[in-house]
C-alpha cells in the first residue's frame, strides 16, 4: 500500500515555450537575452503567460496595446 501527501502530489511546471523553435536554436538566442536590460511578464489574451526582454520598457506597454495583453511585472535585469 502506498500513502501520498501533500509533500508527493506533482506540482505544474511551466517550461520554455519557444513556438516550435528547435532546442538547439534556442541556445541561439541566449547571448542575444543577455544583452537587454529589462524583462517584461505579459499575460496574451488567450490566457498564455509570456516574456519579453528589451531595453525601453515603454516598448512593452505599446507592444501589449497593440495585441491585447497585459503587463504583469517589468524587472530591471
Amino acid at each position: 500500500m502506498i500513502v501520498i501527501n501533500d509533500e508527493m502530489t506533482p506540482k505544474e511546471f511551466r517550461g520554455l515555450d519557444s513556438d516550435g523553435m528547435s532546442v538547439r536554436d534556442q541556445w541561439k538566442l541566449e547571448p542575444e537575452l543577455r544583452k537587454k536590460k529589462y524583462q517584461a511578464t505579459i499575460k496574451l489574451p488567450n490566457g498564455r503567460v509570456r516574456y519579453l526582454y528589451l531595453n525601453d520598457p515603454h516598448i512593452a506597454e505599446l507592444y501589449v496595446n497593440i495585441i491585447g495583453a497585459k503587463i504583469l511585472k517589468i524587472r530591471k535585469l
